[in-house]
């Protein structure tokens, strides 16, 4: 049995929505698995479906129904399975993804009580998913205004730090402008007492006779 299986299936399921064997069916499209993909229990609840249609891969790349398969055990499949060959398949997307909703309606239909507990349990999921997103966008509104606040925060202690090392150096310039001033009028005061100290006596002296001759001749006047 071994020889005949090239790794690959088809399978397609009669209705749509379905799931079988751990395989979700969205449309009656028929879909190619790598037989691998599969387990023997799998395998063999796919075979037994009779909505499920099973084809064999060949190797002129066609699929053909192979009875024999049904008459074996989930053991015998899963050994079938191991002796297959690994195939590069890329299953088509219906595979993998599934209208949920589609797919869970179409197992209450006639069922009203069921059909409405459905519609109110979207309804709610519905509303979850709304307040989430609702809670995302705050989120994110939030955080745009923290990062701008942070931004004009940062950009505020910069200028500051920038005005106190300006304030700092011109500090530090007028205090050395006021020792340059102390030196150049403590320079002038030294020139200017040696004059007044060392002045000449003797040169004073004429100056004080002078005056006193003045005075005699006014008063002979």
């Amino acid at each position: 049995m071994a020889s005949l299986m090239q790794g690959a299936l088809s399978l397609q399921a009669a209705r749509a929505p379905y799931r079988r064997g751990g395989v979700a069916f969205a449309s009656t499209t028929a879909i190619i698995v790598a037989l691998v993909s599969l387990d023997g229990l799998g395998l063999s609840r796919l075979l037994a479906d009779p909505v499920i249609t099973v084809k064999l891969g060949q190797e002129d790349g066609s699929f053909v129904e192979e009875p024999r398969l049904a008459d074996l055990s989930a053991e015998e499949l899963q050994a079938v399975i191991d002796a297959a060959p690994i195939v590069d398949v890329t299953a088509s997307a219906e595979l993998t993804e599934i209208d949920v909703e589609a797919a869970l309606r179409g197992l209450v239909i006639g069922q009203p009580q069921l059909a409405s507990r459905l519609d109110q349990l979207f309804a709610a999921s519905d509303a979850w998913h709304a307040d989430q997103r609702h809670i995302f966008d705050q989120g994110h509104q939030s955080l745009e205004a923290l990062t701008t606040a942070w931004a004009g925060d940062r950009a505020a202690v910069t200028q500051y730090q920038t005005d106190e090392i300006e304030r700092n150096q011109a500090l530090a310039d007028a205090q050395a402008r006021i020792v340059e001033l102390e030196g150049i009028v403590a320079a002038a005061k030294t020139s200017e007492q040696p004059a007044a100290d060392g002045a000449d006596p003797v040169e004073a002296a004429p100056t004080k006779a002078k005056s006193k001759s003045t005075k005699a001749a006014d008063t002979a006047d």
